[in-house]
């Protein structure tokens, strides 16, 4: 419960409007269920070239600051 599917996902990202989009941050992955490798190998097949940073966030220890700039 409360975790999307790697396919759902990865439809909902593609349906994003990806114009000044600067990170995709796949989050709350599912320890028993799934893997942060297969998670980026799905995001990244459903988006081909759309985004160039797609980051996975460890469930223990999250992800280091990324720094955001205005479009």
């Amino acid at each position: 419960y409360g975790h999307l599917s790697n396919e759902v996902s990865s439809r909902l990202a593609q349906r994003l409007d990806h114009q000044g989009l600067q990170w995709i941050v796949a989050a709350h992955i599912s320890r028993k269920n799934n893997t942060p490798d297969h998670a980026l190998t799905e995001l990244n097949r459903a988006l081909g070239n759309g985004v160039d940073r797609i980051l996975i966030a460890a469930q223990d220890t999250g992800l280091d600051w990324i720094s955001l700039g205005c479009p």
